[in-house]
């Protein structure tokens, strides 16, 4: 298996190993996608193992956390500006820091163990069960809230 994202897309990590996955957006990257990683984020961080890029499991710390976070500020950067990806870097440092999502924010998942994660994500105080989304196939979303 090659490398792949670890949440993203029905090829990613979390589909290929729990068929559960974050949807794509047409743009790339929006408000919802953000959030919805970052609950994953949060809940490979409290089970203490993740996936790597070849969707071997890894032990999982809060310095990987971190690191996926600033990834993704770098990844909002291609998508939106300079300005989103210092907002959403700083946001994510907060929410690793809360342990959970403001109550504001979405998340959205996609695949035949969606409705089960959606309710791991809330037993475990990460999100309300209401924040979660459950989406079925059809392609990238054609949302944009950035």
């Amino acid at each position: 298996m090659g490398r792949r994202n670890k949440y993203i897309g029905p090829e990613s990590c979390y589909a290929v190993r729990e068929d559960v996955y974050v949807p794509r957006v047409d743009s790339g990257l929006n408000e919802s996608t953000f959030f919805s990683v970052m609950a994953l984020i949060l809940r490979d961080l409290r089970r203490g193992w993740s996936y790597d890029d070849y969707c071997n499991v890894m032990p999982f710390t809060k310095g990987y956390a971190l690191q996926r976070v600033v990834w993704g500020g770098a990844l909002a950067y291609t998508f939106t500006d300079k300005e989103v990806s210092k907002v959403l870097m700083e946001l994510g440092r907060e929410i690793l820091e809360s342990g959970r999502l403001p109550e504001w924010a979405p998340v959205l998942l996609e695949g035949s163990n969606a409705e089960k994660l959606a309710e791991e994500l809330a037993r475990l105080g990460v999100v309300t069960r209401d924040q979660v989304k459950v989406v079925k196939g059809g392609g990238p979303l054609r949302l944009s809230l950035l």
